[in-house]
């Protein structure tokens, strides 16, 4: 194999062709469903869920097991 004389990306021969381009999209429209769906379920409450804050505030809610 030689090196070619000048680069693909400034105007020489590619190294790699591509017969048929990838046909993959980005899923947009499923993307904005599901930042509706958050909006309306209560994003803050979506968000809270998984805080220190809100771990901290369950925390000794339940009694503790019976070791008897």
């Amino acid at each position: 194999m030689s090196i070619p004389d000048t680069l693909a990306i400034d105007g020489g021969e590619p190294a790699v062709t591509i017969d048929e381009p990838e046909g993959w999209q980005r899923p947009v429209e499923a993307e904005k469903r599901a930042v509706l769906d958050l909006l309306e379920e209560g994003l803050s409450a979506a968000l809270d869920a998984g805080s220190p804050s809100s771990s901290r505030n369950g925390f000794g809610s339940s009694p503790a097991p019976s070791t008897a």
